[in-house]
């Protein structure tokens, strides 16, 4: 059933199902949670619960059906009761006065708004963005106030679902509040948002707000194995570096990292060799910039120093039980059993610092080498 493919979150469905069952749906509702962790999934799924012209009700819950024609139109996002808004480019000036928030959008920029749909109706947990789109406009806002206008008398009820809403510009903020004080009668409003701080406080007062608790990792871990058909270990890492969020998790998963953290690690040990190996150094370093880009390299450096936190953890604890990196378990134990004394917490601030200079459009190759050369001098205890 439906709910059920909204990861985790078992709390807030239960919220939004209640409120279906003894008909005490509110008005507006904000939902305000870190990004990726299915915000936007149960906006949508909430709405097409309500319309759904066959439920599958028992005593505690609600499902869409999931067969009928309200709900495959909810699904592929062109329900006529169904309204979004999210922030969109701001598009070529022009004289011609137009109600239409997108008629000053070119064809490439129309072009990419549909794909981005497209892509999000098929998967709710993608990330949702159009370039150049930085903010919500007022005549988004009067554009979907004429929409729910017109759509009133229609069967079911209208859902206007706001992404992001604190990109709405302080125009649209204020026209937005006109909305939410003169409601539609049969329309709610979802505004979503990470930080509800960002948002007027006469807006917030007139929200029912449900915060959206952090995915756990066995939470992401499951359903990156029953989705991709990952392996568990591979799962788990994955699910420890998202911080909670499964659009994180597939992203990652997508770009199949972990296989980079192992050439990083092995890299490490390029590093630490006590012969000549500033070539063979250099030679893999350039390889790893040659074939990916600057996310893939994060990504792998933030598994590389979850890496050598297992290392210290078996260190503090002469346990395996704390290890994430499971396929990498001999190598940690070899690794701390054999450098005793080096500086876990500096190697980390080490990488971090190189993290944050790869954001920064910093030379890659050499934040790459300076990292490795510094880790080697904190196991060698030379300059």
């Amino acid at each position: 059933m439906s709910w059920d493919n909204i990861i985790g979150l078992e709390r807030e469905k239960s919220i939004l199902q209640r409120a279906i069952i003894s008909n005490r749906i509110a008005q507006s509702y904000l939902f305000y949670g870190n990004e990726g962790i299915g915000k936007k999934a149960m906006a949508l799924e909430f709405a097409k619960t309500i319309n759904c012209q066959s439920p599958i009700v028992d005593e505690n819950s609600i499902y869409a059906c999931d067969k009928c024609p309200s709900c495959m139109e909810m699904n592929n996002l062109s329900h006529p009761n169904l309204h979004l808004i999210y922030s969109i480019p701001a598009g070529k000036a022009s004289d011609a006065k137009s109600d239409n928030p997108f008629a000053k959008l070119d064809e490439k920029q129309i072009t990419e708004i549909q794909e981005e749909l497209k892509v999000f109706s098929e998967d709710k947990y993608h990330k949702f963005m159009i370039t150049g789109s930085h903010n919500i406009k007022i005549d988004q806002i009067r554009d979907i106030k004429r929409k729910v206008s017109l759509t009133s008398g229609a069967a079911g009820k209208s859902f206007v679902i706001i992404f992001n809403a604190e990109e709405m510009t302080r125009e649209a903020a204020n026209g937005f509040l006109k909305t939410l004080e003169e409601p539609t009668e049969n329309t709610h409003i979802i505004l979503i948002v990470q930080q509800r701080e960002m948002l007027l406080n006469t807006i917030l007062s007139r929200t029912q707000q449900i915060y959206f608790e952090d995915l756990t990792i066995d939470e992401i871990k499951n359903g990156l194995v029953s989705r991709y058909q990952i392996d568990e270990q591979k799962a788990k890492l994955i699910a420890v570096l998202s911080n909670g969020s499964f659009t994180s998790a597939q992203n990652y998963a997508k770009n199949q990292f972990t296989d980079l953290r192992i050439e990083l690690i092995e890299i490490f040990r390029t590093a630490l060799k006590k012969g000549a190996y500033k070539s063979d150094l250099l030679d893999k370093i350039n390889l790893i910039i040659k074939e990916n880009d600057s996310k893939q390299i994060i990504s792998a450096l933030l598994l590389f120093e979850l890496w050598l936190r297992d290392a210290y953890s078996y260190i503090k604890t002469n346990s395996e039980d704390k290890i994430i990196n499971l396929d990498q378990t001999e190598s940690i134990r070899k690794f701390a059993n054999y450098f005793t004394t080096f500086d876990y917490f500096k190697a980390i601030e080490i990488i971090e610092n190189s993290i944050i200079s790869i954001k920064k459009n910093v030379n890659i190759q050499l934040i790459l080498v300076n990292l490795y050369l510094s880790l080697r001098r904190l196991v060698y205890k030379f300059c």
